[in-house]
């Protein structure tokens, strides 16, 4: 991730395209030996390099990927402190937090035994107590799918939205592997929930991962069908989401590696933004009227 800073020059094309970056709590608060997982990708080496007032240079927002409800954390007034510190360390060296993406409240909830709506509850204590120190940043959703289904995903927004949490988005993260399993009619609850957002006021988007790991190549093949299916269904979302969580043989989040965007032996992140927007201008093209 480091390179992305020390060598823009390498992602030119995916960075126009780009409006968010988007980190998580480990990167920013690991110090030089916490979270191994993470590599380099820590906060003395993101500050070292001027990783985020780079970012606030480029036009682009930055967001944090926080918890919520979480089997360590099911009560606000704990994972409220956590997310607070990652916003205050970004902003300590440089950079400004405009949003918080919510790690998936809703299955946290059911983690720790609450009901959907007590979940709510919590999650608008979370979303009070970040907004108490800081006002001006937006909040948003993550949630899995088929984990919960479409209707119980739209119930959860008219929940949130009665606890007064208006969300600024709503990301569906697919598990495709087991939805079709499961047979779920993966198409027609991506257009239903982007109904649902619609209704409510949030901007809906989809998450783009892939669940091989093992090389730049697969992952990318793996990335890009998801993308196909997902422009099938909906065209481009209002948010695309490029993410990868995937584990390299080491035990370090290293796939895929993230540079160059142009070359074509080398199956990097930013060229799957690239051609992963591509697929979507183009199915969005094919559902327009």
């Amino acid at each position: 991730m480091l390179d992305l800073f020390t060598r823009p020059e390498l992602w030119e094309r995916a960075r126009s395209r780009v409006t968010v970056f988007k980190f998580y709590p480990a990167q920013i608060l690991a110090d030089e030996t916490g979270y191994p997982e993470c590599g380099p990708n820590r906060l003395p080496n993101l500050a070292r390099v001027g990783a985020f007032p780079q970012i606030r240079a480029w036009g682009l927002w930055i967001a944090v990927e926080v918890a919520v409800i979480k089997s360590w954390g099911c009560q606000a007034e704990v994972t409220a402190s956590v997310a607070l510190e990652a916003v205050a360390r970004v902003q300590a060296n440089g950079g400004f937090v405009r949003y918080l993406a919510l790690d998936e409240p809703l299955l946290g909830g059911a983690d720790c035994g609450l009901t959907l709506d007590e979940s709510a509850r919590e999650t608008a204590a979370f979303v009070r107590a970040v907004r108490d120190e800081h006002p001006a940043i937006e909040v948003g959703d993550i949630e899995p799918y088929p984990a919960f289904a479409a209707a119980p995903l739209a119930s959860w927004l008219q929940a949130l939205r009665r606890e007064q949490v208006p969300l600024a988005f709503f990301h569906v993260d697919v598990d495709r592997v087991r939805a079709d399993d499961l047979g779920s009619d993966v198409a027609a609850d991506l257009r239903s929930l982007r109904s649902a957002c619609r209704s409510q006021g949030a901007r809906f988007g989809v998450i783009l991962w892939g669940a091989d790991g093992t090389t730049e190549k697969t992952y990318s093949e793996d990335v890009l069908d998801w993308t196909r299916r997902v422009g099938a269904a909906v065209g481009a979302p209002d948010d695309t989401v490029f993410q990868s969580w995937s584990l390299s043989a080491d035990g370090v989040y290293r796939v895929p590696m993230n540079l160059p965007e142009n070359d074509p032996a080398v199956f990097s992140h930013t060229r799957l933004v690239n051609e992963g927007l591509a697929i979507l201008d183009a199915t969005t093209r094919a559902h327009a009227p």
